[in-house]
């Protein structure tokens, strides 16, 4: 049996200032899509979310599509994540993140800790199971963050009111 790889790469996040335009042209120039945008989180459904250590409330719409067996995420915020609007001012639309799910959330975590990264947001998802962590490796590997998830939301056993990707076997 093969062995599952600690850090898998999921997802590739892209942050827009205009979510319909960013998809359409992407869809247009590289036919990726069609892509499926949501408000995050979704009403009446508040994940448990911390920005620099403090609990947080932000709100920002999201798009998915499938790039072979990556996610892309385009993220437009709307409120209440100074990072994410600091970076649309000083950069505009550009790579953010980069999303790695992991076998071992908190040992994981731990080792990005050991190593020295800050980390800048993190939380539960909307479903059971979900948790993730955002470090600031901007320095290492020029602006872009880190995300690191876990997941063991199991689609036949809950219904989802957003669309939630996991890597197989998670």
């Amino acid at each position: 049996m093969k062995e599952k790889k600690r850090f898998t790469l999921d997802q590739v996040g892209y942050l827009v200032a205009d979510i319909q335009t960013a998809a359409g042209q992407l869809e247009d120039l590289l036919g990726i899509g069609p892509f499926e945008i949501s408000e995050w989180p979704v009403e009446g459904n508040q994940p448990d979310s911390y920005l620099d250590g403090q609990p947080a409330d932000w709100r920002m719409d999201i798009a998915f599509a499938d790039v072979g067996s990556v996610h892309l995420e385009l993220i437009q915020p709307i409120a209440g994540n100074p990072q994410m609007e600091e970076f649309l001012a000083r950069c505009g639309s550009g790579l953010h993140h980069l999303r790695f799910s992991v076998d071992d959330f908190d040992q994981a975590v731990a080792e990005f800790q050991r190593k020295g990264y800050l980390m800048i947001s993190c939380g539960r998802g909307v479903h059971a199971g979900s948790r993730w962590a955002y470090f600031d490796t901007r320095s290492i590997l020029n602006g872009l963050i880190i995300e690191l998830r876990t997941c063991s939301f199991q689609p036949e056993k809950e219904a989802a009111p957003w669309l939630v990707r996991c890597a197989p076997g998670t």
